[in-house]
């Protein structure tokens, strides 16, 4: 048993100097005496959506008080390292409908008034997500349209451009989630850029959908080609804390990315663009006892800060900035939609019994207002004002229905509380085209009634379109 344990401590200490010298020092042997022009550039994105479908609407831990904790925690950070000299910036993304409308002004108020502020003082960007954190790619053009317009500016006052006076056209969008043709419509609304995973993990978007990129490839802005759409739209690359465990440590990581640009393996600036979730206690960091602080990915946004602030060949940036002076260095085509669910797709918003009824919800909703426009169309008159006024609620409704958070990505159940939310709001949804279609139907009969053509069919009752295929 003593020889036993003796060659097995041999055996770790072995692999270990291995581990030494293959991995550390071998790297840095090859790399004496050669320099590189170039450097490594630190984004850091905060994706803040304080309405969750595995929390509770509630100022404590349980709802949306620790996101409020954790982005308190994230500024007074990013404060702290300016006033050190550190030049690190914010790269921040809202959702706008719950957080920047309705949490925010009444709960944390000052989290705004510091984003305005950084905004002004240090450079932190503002870039978009969408109005109602919503299912864009499963939206149809109004609804996406109203979706991005709205987060930009809108009547109650809580767009971007609204409240940060800026926004930079950039879109990270909710979930990741991406669907051919959306493209199109980012670009006709100004936005320039998309902000999508290549991740380590299936919490991804593109990555297992396009050949596998090279460092520099993986680390600079892309150019989406779609050449059955017809859709071209630069994409920047982003990675999550899988990614900052995948390689170890940030400090790891740009050493790693240094060591390629000195042997002439990468020929030019690269960017690593780190974007997660605002209310992720990873930027906050872990209470360990004093002999593991050591431990990479447990101190926090400072400890990250910290880790590179002093390399010469590293900056830190914004997505912006990066952009305006660095070309995109490759082209990429994909078809599938894309999200950051389960198994790179959408499996997350859809695999519960209940996700098909909301759906279902949204899309009787559509077919009403289309019913709406049709009958309106037909007998060459306007939609009278108060029917206007109740499709525009029942609308209203709808783009909060259609909040990914109301479909997951909690799974197998969403929270109990989200369940009751989302019961009533389709209940008043409901109650609001219901009473329209109502009275609609009988002004339509009463118009058939007059009409001899339509009189044949007096016993049926239209329930919606059918198509009959005969061979």
């Amino acid at each position: 048993m003593k020889k036993f344990f003796t060659y097995s401590i041999a055996i770790i200490a072995g692999i270990f100097v291995l581990y030494l010298i293959g991995y550390i020092c071998i790297p840095r042997l090859l790399v004496i005496g050669k320099e590189s022009k170039h450097k490594i550039y630190v984004s850091l994105g905060f994706h803040a959506n304080f309405y969750h479908s595995y929390r509770i609407d509630t100022n404590d831990e349980a709802g949306f008080g620790k996101d409020i904790r954790i982005v308190r925690k994230i500024i007074e950070v990013l404060d702290e390292k300016n006033k050190k000299g550190i030049p690190v910036k914010g790269v921040w993304d809202f959702e706008n409908l719950f957080t920047l409308e309705e949490i925010l002004p009444k709960y944390a108020p000052d989290i705004i008034q510091n984003i305005k502020r950084r905004v002004k003082k240090h450079g932190d960007e503002v870039i978009l997500m969408s109005y109602n954190n919503g299912l864009i790619s499963a939206m149809t053009r109004d609804e996406f349209v109203y979706s991005m317009q709205n987060a930009i500016t809108n009547t109650r006052k809580s767009g971007v451009k609204d409240i940060f006076g800026i926004f930079l056209p950039y879109v990270r969008p909710q979930e990741m989630m991406t669907s051919a043709g959306n493209f199109n419509l980012y670009k006709e609304l100004g936005i320039q850029g998309v902000v999508l995973y290549y991740s380590a993990i299936p919490f991804d978007a593109f990555r297992v959908f396009v050949d596998e990129l090279s460092l520099e490839e993986a680390h600079n802005p892309l150019i989406y080609n779609n050449t059955i759409t017809n859709e071209r739209m630069l994409v920047i690359p982003a990675y999550n804390h899988a990614d900052l465990i995948e390689n170890v440590s940030i400090y790891n990581w740009v050493q790693m990315l240094r060591h390629e640009q000195l042997r002439g393996n990468i020929k030019n600036d690269v960017l690593i663009c780190i974007n997660s979730d605002a209310d992720d206690s990873y930027w906050y960091g872990y209470k360990l006892p004093s002999y593991l602080k050591w431990v990479p990915n447990t101190g926090g946004l400072s400890q990250l800060i910290d880790d590179i602030a002093s390399l010469d060949y590293v900056e830190f940036t914004t997505i912006h900035d990066y952009v305006q002076h660095h070309k995109p260095v490759k082209e990429i085509s994909f078809g599938q939609d894309t999200a950051d669910g389960s198994f790179n797709g959408y499996v997350s918003w859809a695999e519960k019994k209940y996700c098909s009824d909301y759906w279902t919800a949204v899309e009787k909703d559509r077919m009403a207002h289309a019913f709406v426009k049709a009958l309106y169309k037909y007998i060459k008159q306007p939609i009278p004002e108060k029917i206007q006024a109740a499709l525009s609620e029942s609308f209203q409704k709808r783009m909060r229905l259609l909040s990914t958070t109301n479909f997951g990505m909690a799974t197998p159940f969403l929270a109990k509380n989200r369940e009751h939310v989302v019961d009533d709001l389709i209940k008043k949804m409901q109650s609001i085209t219901d009473t329209v279609i109502r009275d609609l139907k009988a002004y339509a009969q009463k118009i058939c009634s007059q009409d001899k053509k339509a009189q044949e069919f007096s016993n049926y009752e239209y329930v919606n379109s059918v198509l009959v295929l005969k061979q």
